[in-house]
């Protein structure tokens, strides 16, 4: 009974801990942003160049932090102020395109404590982040890549962004090579080739561009068992696919 006392006492703590720590953090897998000490910490230092603040400060692609969770008030204000709000982040704080020069009007929203850029590092998953540290030499690293078999990236394209424009780059980008765009619930997207051994400084460099919201491994689809493909019904004895 006493170990489970202090199991729920422990865990109590953990949970008012992160409610007390939500006001400043800005949290995403490859990265943390504690906004009232300034302090970025990501998975590995090897990605600490798409985390500085100051080097992005610039970006269009930008993050209103607030000290509580966010409603349709905040919202209206941002967009009042002509910010176009495109998601949610995690904590407490909305996603927009906007200039830098509305940093001010943004952060004096009632509960808003920061406003600043949306940095590179946030744009990459974590499988993905963790093997670009390995590519670095981080003991932390990891090669998920070749464990998987993996050959393709998906790339989002920001909202506004042209679309030719990005192709352009990618395929200006060492050992990166673009298959084909695609349409998804929520923005277009780009399925890319890679060189493995030539990535790490273009996924780098792609990152660090506004035109793109995210880059993420593409892990094709598997049929588990012979009749994946098909949709069988009884006394049917055809064989053709459900999307056919």
């Amino acid at each position: 009974m006493s170990r489970l006392l202090l199991a729920a006492l422990v865990l109590a703590a953990s949970v008012s801990a992160l409610a007390d720590e939500k006001p400043c953090l800005v949290s995403f897998d490859s990265a943390v942003l504690n906004v009232c000490s300034g302090q970025v910490q990501t998975i590995d230092p090897a990605l600490d160049g798409l985390a500085d603040v100051a080097r992005f400060a610039r970006s269009e692609f930008r993050v209103v932090k607030f000290d509580r969770p966010v409603g349709r008030d905040q919202r209206q204000a941002l967009e009042n102020l002509g910010a176009r709000v495109l998601g949610y982040a995690p904590h407490h704080a909305y996603l927009v395109r906007m200039p830098a020069s509305l940093d001010s009007a943004a952060a004096a929203i009632d509960g808003g404590v920061w406003t600043g850029p949306f940095l590179p590092v946030w744009k990459l998953d974590i499988n993905l982040a963790r093997d670009l540290a390995g590519d670095a030499g981080s003991t932390r690293g990891t090669d998920i890549i070749r464990e998987a078999g993996l050959d393709q990236l998906v790339i989002g394209r920001r909202e506004g962004a042209r679309s030719r424009a990005l192709h352009s780059r990618v395929e200006g980008l060492a050992g990166l090579n673009v298959v084909h765009g695609f349409s998804a619930f929520d923005g277009e997207r780009l399925l890319v080739s890679f060189d493995r051994e030539l990535m790490f400084d273009s996924v780098m460099a792609l990152a660090a561009d506004d035109a793109v919201a995210s880059i993420s491994l593409h892990w094709p689809n598997e049929f588990m068992n012979s009749q994946g493909p098909g949709l069988h019904q009884s006394g049917n004895v055809s064989n053709r696919p459900i999307y056919d």
